[in-house]
């Protein structure tokens, strides 16, 4: 077992991301890798990892995809989330909604999936800082591999 407290993790800015081949700027986000392929030893083959997010107000993630699923969940605030797609709420039981937008604001509690290179975005509209914890599976080493200033 593994145990570690994010406290004592690098909050770092992330300032910028590359979508459709060209660098996008993201405004006030900062993130800390929690779990990754470094964390460990041989006996934790990591097929995923966690990444914490802080958005403060005005926080811009444009819109972007990469090649693994994530799923992500809102701790605190409100953030608007987009997609080129189309949002299906998934209600108790497993009814499914199909939202005629293509944005949802989501906040405490609220979680979202996206599938590989499913375009999407989130936007800090609000005057409260939004937390948010981001899973994502690991299909090769590279995704789960932290640059070293998070280490």
């Amino acid at each position: 077992m593994i145990v570690r407290n994010i406290n004592e993790l690098p909050l770092r800015p992330v300032t910028q991301l590359t979508y459709e081949g060209k660098k996008k700027p993201v405004k006030n986000v900062k993130m800390r890798w929690i779990i990754h392929e470094m964390v460990g030893d041989e006996n934790y083959r990591k097929q995923v990892a966690l990444r914490f997010f802080e958005l403060k107000p005005g926080a811009k993630i444009p819109f972007h995809n990469h090649f693994y699923q994530e799923i992500v969940i809102i701790m605190s605030g409100k953030v608007k989330v987009a997609t080129k797609g189309k949002v299906c709420l998934v209600r108790k039981g497993g009814k499914t909604e199909v939202l005629s937008k293509n944005s949802v604001v989501l906040g405490s509690g609220d979680v979202f999936y996206t599938y590989p290179w499913e375009p999407h975005s989130l936007v800090n509209e609000g005057k409260e800082t939004v937390t948010l914890y981001c899973i994502i599976d690991c299909p090769n080493c590279r995704v789960c591999t932290p640059p070293n200033e998070f280490l």
